[in-house]
């Protein structure tokens, strides 16, 4: 992973080696600090928070989640107290499509030789996703932590600045 500045206040984590799971966060400092997407497990995401850490002295006060996969929302629970904001759709679809014990039973079957074998005479390409995650990511310990607030159609985040005017989440 590695951090890049975007514009003055906008900083972006990037995953580099484009692989399953290979999530990009970007940081806001400003209005108390926005994160965008919180990476796929819990070490990547101490990753990224250490790495903003260098560019906004706090934990951000706001979490934005820009849908459900579980790349973009398996960080949420390390931004305790933070509100979350996600489209009203989120929190529904995360509980079927981020659920953290599933992707936990994959990578601990595709670890067992029997497992494995079996995985691979019905769905070779499962085992194969599954190897990769296994090298790349750890899913356990992970929790699913539900958006805090909701929006319909677009969220509005104003604060004044004395030199930057409005900072405006547009569209999500």
């Amino acid at each position: 992973m590695k951090m890049q500045q975007v514009s003055d206040n906008c900083f972006a984590v990037l995953n580099e080696k484009n692989r399953v799971c290979d999530a990009n966060s970007g940081l806001i400092n400003r209005a108390g600090g926005v994160v965008i997407d919180t990476q796929s497990d819990l070490a990547h995401a101490r990753q990224m928070i250490d790495m903003f850490s260098k560019v906004w002295p706090a934990m951000p006060r706001r979490v934005v989640n820009t849908h459900e996969d579980a790349d973009r929302v398996w960080g949420n629970q390390l931004f305790e107290g933070a509100e979350i904001i996600a489209h009203r759709s989120v929190p529904e679809r995360m509980k079927h499509v981020a659920d953290p014990k599933e992707s936990q039973r994959l990578l601990h079957g595709v670890g067992r030789f029997l497992t494995r074998l079996v995985l691979k005479a019905l769905h070779p390409g499962i085992v194969a996703v599954g190897q990769q995650l296994l090298e790349d990511y750890n899913f356990d310990g992970i929790e699913l932590v539900l958006p805090t607030t909701l929006f319909d159609e677009r969220y509005v985040l104003q604060r004044r600045y004395k030199h930057s005017g409005e900072l405006i989440l547009n569209g999500l």
